[in-house]
């Protein structure tokens, strides 16, 4: 591979660990831990989409993270190590 293919792929290996990290940080889902207890917080059609959009992030983050571990052990595996 040429210098300039290298590189993309680096930038692109970077951005990736940038968003993995963004990702990684569940503060926000604490905070929404405290909200969900108070009063009078959602109403049957926010309750539908709120437990809609936590299933399927919950199953895209499952996913994400088998997607790493076949990237990590690829990797890996093209340089010999196990």
């Amino acid at each position: 591979m040429d210098e300039q293919a290298i590189d993309a792929l680096e930038a692109k290996l970077k951005r990736l660990k940038s968003a993995l990290e963004d990702l990684g940080d569940g503060s926000e889902i604490e905070e929404m831990l405290l909200w969900i207890h108070q009063r009078g917080y959602t109403t049957q059609l926010d309750h539908f989409f709120i437990t809609g959009i936590t299933e399927s992030l919950t199953q895209q983050v499952a996913s994400a993270k088998h997607l790493k571990e076949i990237l990590v052990g690829g990797g890996r595996a093209i340089i010999g190590e196990s």
